[in-house]
C-alpha cells in the first residue's frame, strides 16, 4: 500500500496494539510483526438528522489473496487508488479501487512458517459515525474450529475520521506466535474463517470471510 498524496495510517501490532481480548487467555509475544494500514480512499455525505440508536459503521467487503507483488519502488502493487493518487494505476479514472483478485484456497505449505507473511488481505467499511474524538478500532481473528490461528486483538487506528469510506489491509502471518491474545497454533488443511470487527464508539460491524488451506 503506497504512502503517497493518499490519507495513510500505518500500524505495527505488535508494538502498539490496544490490546483487548476477543477470548480468553494472556498476551504473547508475537512472532511476526505485519504491518496494518488503513486509507481513506473515499467520502460519503454527512447523515441528515440521524438517529443516534442506528449503527454508524457498515462493512462492505472483507477479501483474502495471495500477497501483493511490488514495484520498483518497493510499494506494495495493491490496494491501488484511482485517479493519480497512486501511480501504478494513475491512468484510471478516480472513484476505483485495484485489489488482488481474492480467493478461497491458500497453499498450506506456504503457511507453515509463522514469521513469513503467507496471505494478503482487506477491508472495506463505511464510516457514517459523526464523532472526531472516538477512536476508530479494527480486529481480525482467523479459527479453524475451535483452533485460532491469528488474533489481532483490538487495534486502535486513532481518532474517527467521519463521513468516509475506509480500507484496512496487510500480509498477514499465521501460526504460533501470531495471537496477541490467547495461544494461535499451525493452520491445517481445510476451511478457516476469519472475522473483522470494525467499530466507532458502541457501533461495530462484524465481516467474514472463508479460506480453504490445502
Amino acid at each position: 500500500m503506497k504512502n503517497r498524496t493518499t490519507k495513510i495510517r500505518m500500524f505495527t501490532f505488535a508494538a502498539c496494539a490496544a490490546v483487548v481480548a476477543f477470548g480468553a487467555g494472556g498476551q504473547e509475544a508475537l512472532a511476526a510483526a505485519p504491518q496494518f494500514h488503513i486509507s481513506v480512499i473515499g467520502h460519503v455525505p454527512a447523515q441528515v438528522s440521524p438517529d443516534p440508536a442506528a449503527p454508524t459503521i457498515f462493512q462492505l467487503a472483507t477479501n483474502f489473496g495471495t500477497l501483493a507483488p511490488v514495484d520498483g519502488s518497493g510499494y506494495d502493487e495493491w490496494p491501488c487508488f484511482t485517479g493519480g493518487s497512486d501511480a501504478d494505476c494513475s491512468s484510471i479514472p478516480a472513484g476505483g479501487l485495484v485489489v488482488g483478485v481474492p480467493t478461497y484456497t491458500v497453499e498450506l505449505a506456504n503457511c507453515l512458517n509463522p514469521r513469513v507473511a503467507c496471505i494478503w488481505g482487506y477491508e472495506a467499511v463505511e464510516d457514517d459515525n459523526p464523532s472526531t474524538t472516538e477512536s476508530f478500532k479494527w480486529g481480525l481473528r482467523i479459527a479453524q474450529g475451535d483452533s485460532v490461528i491469528l488474533d489481532t486483538g483490538i487495534l486502535n487506528f486513532g481518532p474517527n475520521t467521519p463521513n468516509t469510506i475506509q480500507v484496512i489491509g496487510g500480509n498477514l502471518y499465521v501460526g504460533p506466535g501470531n495471537c496477541a491474545v490467547g495461544t494461535c497454533v499451525s493452520p491445517v488443511a481445510g476451511k478457516a474463517t476469519a472475522t473483522t470487527y470494525t467499530w466507532v464508539g458502541a457501533s461495530v460491524t462484524v465481516g467474514h470471510a472463508a479460506i480453504n488451506f490445502q
